[in-house]
């Protein structure tokens, strides 16, 4: 049986993943400290995770993350949660859609900059049901990508060419 809730602390300055990227060349860049920012959050989680012997929450959740922030640097609340959330993917929760409801704000704390999250299954207000069949949504499935002849699955045969002429 899976408990109801995980609690995460990840120590560190948190970083916005909006302003974290940039383009060169046609490509997309992303630098060092975001990829290893991310890659951090997502060990703490998986740390967290395990040691309550949990596995990813594949039902809806309600997620409260409180950003601590080390410096009075102007950092935008609503584009925090981006890095915070894509780290979290299949870990704490099996995909970033199932967050149903989420509470979130940002505080100054030099002395010990960090970010504490808090996921918990979620249940839908009385009268109400979630946007999702069975309370479960369907992921991405690779039934969308095309077959090798660059038609999508289950679609019929083109029509063969007559080279009859009039």
């Amino acid at each position: 049986m899976q408990a109801n809730s995980v609690h995460i602390v990840h120590l560190g300055e948190p970083i916005s993943k909006s302003n974290s990227h940039f383009f060169r060349r046609g490509k997309v860049w992303i630098p060092a400290p975001m990829v290893e920012y991310e890659k951090d959050l997502r060990e703490s989680a998986t740390q967290a995770m395990n040691s309550l012997g949990l596995t990813p929450f594949n039902c809806p959740v309600d997620i409260e993350i409180y950003y601590y922030l080390g410096t009075r640097r102007k950092k935008d609340l609503p584009n925090l949660p981006k890095t915070t959330c894509d780290a979290l993917n299949e870990v704490v929760y099996a995909d970033d859609s199932l967050i149903v409801r989420q509470v979130m704000a940002k505080f100054l704390d030099t002395q010990n900059p960090r970010v504490e999250i808090t996921v918990r299954a979620s249940l839908p207000e009385p009268g109400l049901e979630w946007p999702f069949k069975d309370a479960t949504p369907k992921l991405q499935t690779k039934s969308n990508k095309r077959n090798k002849r660059g038609r999508k699955k289950g679609l019929s045969k083109p029509r063969a060419r007559s080279n009859k002429r009039s």
